[in-house]
């Protein structure tokens, strides 16, 4: 035995535990194991959790997006029913306005008709927002509201300002849906 035990030191070799103390420590698990298989078996369950908070979260995000989808769908076709509504109205009047006898209507009762039509229709778009752009002689010229078409002098018109109107615009808000057509006076 006193040869093995040098030949174990020369070779650097860890001394055998006694037979008895050997078993013990592969019998009974040490205090610092049961501490980390308890802490290991927490965090398993941390991390089944929060995977099925994420599986949960996304599924919540899915069905937001397909809630949030099928409300502005709603939303639009609500919005052009409401329109559309106001345009039936305008129809109803070209029907009673065609239905009268070519025979005896006069130039004047039909330009009567038209303009009550144009009126009804001005304010089927009002109702929704809808306001003209009509600029003044002389006004500023707006890019963003008007669309210069050509020069054309007018007295009493300074350069660079509005000088005729040629085609009504059209705005909603901010937001314009037609720019006025007009000329502007000519630089001298």
């Amino acid at each position: 035995m006193v040869r093995n035990k040098k030949n174990r030191e020369r070779e650097g070799a860890p001394e055998p535990m006694p037979r008895e103390q050997a078993e013990r420590a592969s019998e009974e698990p040490s205090e610092r194991d049961h501490d980390l298989e308890t802490r290991v078996a927490e965090l398993e369950e941390k991390l089944a959790a929060a995977e099925e908070n994420v599986l949960r979260a996304r599924a919540d995000f899915q069905n937001y997006q397909r809630r949030a989808l099928v409300s502005e769908r709603d939303a639009r076709e609500w919005g052009a029913a409401g329109v559309l509504e106001s345009i039936v109205g305008v129809i109803d009047h070209f029907d009673v306005a065609l239905s009268q006898d070519p025979e005896k209507a006069s130039a004047s009762s039909i330009i009567d008709g038209v303009k009550l039509i144009r009126g009804e229709m001005i304010r089927a778009l009002r109702d929704h927002g809808v306001v003209a752009i009509e600029p003044a002689a002389g006004d500023e010229l707006d890019p963003g509201r008007h669309e210069a078409i050509g020069h054309r002098a007018i007295e009493g018109v300074g350069p660079g300002r509005v000088s005729m109107v040629m085609q009504v615009g059209y705005a909603m808000g901010d937001r314009v849906l037609r720019p006025a057509k007009v000329f502007v006076a000519p630089e001298e």
